[in-house]
């Protein structure tokens, strides 16, 4: 049920934002989180299904946690910083899109946390 509502009030809230910042401005918007979220997903490489095949087989899963910890959020800062080196240079990005990757550049850092999910 969760999941439904969820999906719901994400549509409704894309659809009221598309229609608030109009077809130019959206559009940028999505660049930035689809640059984003492309950033993150590579950060995250591919951790998780490590992170499961690790802590079955181990027995201290304080010290894995903290090494993929570290390994995830070493991806993260050098996504971040491409990120924000995409929103500092106007030549590597659409115009308009610059302040929202300076934005978004802090996404995959707050994403490291995942880890331990």
């Amino acid at each position: 049920m969760a999941k439904l509502v969820q999906g719901v009030c994400s549509i409704l809230a894309t659809f009221f934002i598309a229609r608030h910042l109009g077809p130019t401005t959206f559009g940028e918007l999505s660049l930035a989180i689809a640059a984003a979220s492309m950033v993150g997903a590579a950060g995250a490489l591919g951790l998780e299904q490590v992170a499961t095949r690790e802590m079955a087989s181990e027995q201290d899963l304080r010290s894995t946690l903290a090494v993929l910890y570290r390994v995830r959020l070493g991806g993260a800062i050098t996504g971040s910083f491409a990120l924000l080196a995409a929103g500092l240079f106007p030549q590597l990005h659409p115009e308009g899109t610059g302040t929202l990757l300076l934005i978004l550049s802090l996404l995959p850092i707050v994403q490291a946390g995942d880890v331990s999910e």
